[in-house]
This record gives structure tokens, sequence and C-alpha cells, in this order.
């Protein structure tokens, strides 16, 4: 199960704990922390190189790295709010907890073969028109690019 901290990802957590606990299945939780600046431009986690070759100013580069701080705690923070909600609803379901970073959509795909889930859930952000053109969707990438069953929560 992918979270985001968004209303459709905690009615998601209902689904998975009920389907969970039907079967006696385990239940994987994954946030992503998106990818940043940094590292769409050779910089790494914390802005490692960002700006050396580039001419970024260091205030800059610590605006940068301050926001991918906030991102991080932002994400840890949902990961632990969606993990406790499961474990409290659910008791009886064992459940692990990840943190991924990157491409949201390539990181819920990469876990989900690690793993070895037999379904993937994701919320549904619901973007229409030019926005979800431009940007599409998170849950329609996975869509497209796997071949395991997908449950799109609205």
């Amino acid at each position: 199960m992918a979270v985001d901290g968004s209303d459709t990802a905690d009615r998601a957590i209902e689904y998975v704990g009920d389907i969970a606990e039907g079967v006696g299945a385990d239940v994987v939780i994954l946030t992503v922390v998106p990818q940043t600046p940094t590292s769409l431009f050779g910089g790494g986690p914390r802005g490692d190189g960002l700006g050396r070759g580039m001419g970024a100013r260091q205030g800059a580069v610590d605006r940068i790295n301050e926001y991918e701080e906030n991102q991080e705690e932002t994400h840890k923070k949902i990961l632990d709010n969606a993990t406790q909600k499961l474990r409290k609803k659910y008791p009886g379901i064992m459940v692990t907890a990840k943190l991924g970073r990157g491409q949201v959509a390539n990181v819920i795909l990469e876990t989900a073969r690690k793993e070895e889930v037999d379904i993937i859930v994701v919320g549904s952000r619901g973007y229409s028109g030019i926005k979800g053109w431009l940007l599409g969707s998170t849950s329609k990438q996975v869509v497209d690019e796997c071949d395991k069953p997908i449950l799109i929560v609205k």
C-alpha cells in the first residue's frame, strides 16, 4: 500500500486492513519522498554537489536542502500515522513500514517487486484536465507499468 497523506490514502487503509484481515496477509506500507531539484540536476539527497558547476548561489542550495529535509520529515510522519492507524484498527496484521525516495511511481513499482506483493493499493488524487495531462497521476503510471493487480481507492 502506498500512502501520501491524502484523504484517498486514508480511505485506502480501510480497504487494505479489511483485505489483509480477511485473507491473513501481511501489509507493506510505503510512502515516497518525491524527487527534488537536487536529484534532478545531479546532486544527491540534501543537495550534495548541487550548484557547484551550475552557478547556483549557496542561499538557493540551502533553501533546497531545507525543503528536502522538511519533505522527508513530513513523509516520515505520514508513514507513521498510516502505520499506527492500520495497527490500531487491525492488530492481528503484520505491518512493515517503508520510506522510499525518488520518482514516486517507480519507487512503488520497485518496492512491489522487491517485496513480492500480491496487490498494490493506492489512492486516486483525481487530477483531470490540463493538470492531469501535464502531470499525469501516480496511480495511472503504476497501472500503465505494472503487471500486478492494483486497487485504486477514490
